[in-house]
């Protein structure tokens, strides 16, 4: 966002391109923009109405194109307050080559395109407006970002802190550690972390009590303190699952039985895991 309002303040404004991945949040980061710092958004996606490329076909007039647009979508476009967002333009060699004629005879206009695939059509230099556009990347969430987004804004503030290279502190270090292992599963792709922050146990509950009631799986509380009796220790917070036979865990980890003869591999990826459902099941 703050990347994006320097662009939109700066005397050097050019129509903005946003590059990045699929799914990586290029629509929503400049809805979400002309949302907060615009009087309002007139969004155009070039897949979901192929028409809308023909307005760049018949002319390079600037002030025709965005007369057909508002026309044909019903939307308002006024210079200086509306941000334009040209959306799915990867396919759109006119489009993205119009940005030339924006940028020399329009720059009054605030225009964004996003598309995947955008870095395949700078490599085409006969169809791309070099030197006429302002570049952006948006990437997938660091860790950093990852962490905002789980709620855990102290976590994210010790690390900005951190400033030499030297242990940290265990407080800070184990909570980190099943954050990162979190940020190993499910990557920095906006839509499987925000399926993460919203999970809840009991979404899960009734499948997990049908489990442990038909002997499937084992549930094994965390034990606070080694006292006795052991049960009025239990965590019931936290908790993990074992299945009822160690076969069954190699069968769904995908481990071919082959890995069996392949000295220590087995007991170094696996981490234990074997060995600990092995105990439980002894």
């Amino acid at each position: 966002m703050n990347k994006l309002l320097d662009w939109k303040n700066s005397p050097y404004r050019k129509p903005l391109i946003l590059k990045g991945v699929r799914q990586v949040g290029k629509t929503w980061v400049l809805k979400e923009f002309g949302r907060r710092y615009y009087e309002n958004t007139a969004y155009f996606n070039f897949d979901e109405n192929e028409e809308y490329k023909q307005f760049f076909e018949t002319t390079k007039d600037v002030d025709r194109i965005l007369q057909n647009l508002m026309l044909a979508s019903g939307q308002k476009i006024v210079p200086e307050k509306t941000l334009i967002i040209f959306d799915e333009v990867q396919d759109c060699p006119k489009v993205i080559n119009a940005m030339k004629y924006f940028c020399e005879n329009a720059s009054q206009y605030h225009i964004a395109c996003a598309g995947s695939l955008l870095g395949i059509a700078v490599a085409k230099p006969s169809s791309f407006p070099v030197g006429k556009v302002n570049f952006m990347q948006i990437d997938p969430m660091t860790f950093m970002e990852f962490l905002l987004a789980n709620g855990d804004e102290n976590l994210a503030k010790y690390l900005e802190n951190v400033d030499t290279i030297e242990p940290i502190l265990d407080a800070f270090f184990n909570p980190l550690y099943e954050k990162l292992k979190m940020y190993y599963v499910t990557g920095g792709m906006p839509e499987p972390v925000l399926m993460w922050t919203e999970a809840r146990v009991r979404e899960y509950e009734d499948a997990l009590q049908w489990l442990i009631d038909a002997r499937l799986v084992h549930k094994i509380y965390r034990s606070t303190a080694p006292g006795l009796p052991v049960v009025a220790y239990d965590d019931l917070s936290a908790f993990k699952i074992y299945l009822a036979d160690v076969g069954l865990l190699r069968r769904l980890a995908q481990l071919a039985p082959t890995a069996f003869g392949e000295g220590d591999r087995l007991f170094t990826e696996f981490k234990g895991a074997l060995t600990e459902n092995f105990v439980l099941q002894m």
